[in-house]
């Protein structure tokens, strides 16, 4: 698997798959500004970017994920920051803030 794993269009159907609390349009198009925004992470240094920020990263580099597949990365790395992108569209703010 690849060092640093970015969200792109064809990850659609996972994050699809993996929602079951915002409705398939708003999840779409907050997928969407993440997918051209950049989101990325990378698994040797636990470190999550969306354009050139940082916007997380693990404090202990003993507590880094070991992901062998893309859809956990999606799962554990990515779904949080879209669903978040959802709930803040849902409120009348940017999607992303």
């Amino acid at each position: 698997m690849e060092k640093v794993i970015t969200l792109r269009k064809g990850d659609w159907e996972i994050v699809n798959k993996l929602n079951n609390e915002y409705p398939k349009e708003l999840l779409k198009e907050s997928f969407d500004r993440f997918v051209k925004k950049r989101l990325r992470y990378n698994m040797q240094t636990g470190k999550t970017y969306l354009g050139r920020e940082l916007i997380a990263e693990f404090t202990h580099s003993q507590d880094i994920e070991k992901y062998d597949n893309r859809e956990d990365v999606i799962k554990w790395q990515f779904m949080g920051n879209i669903k978040n992108g959802c709930s803040r569209k849902m409120r009348g703010y940017d999607i992303i803030g």
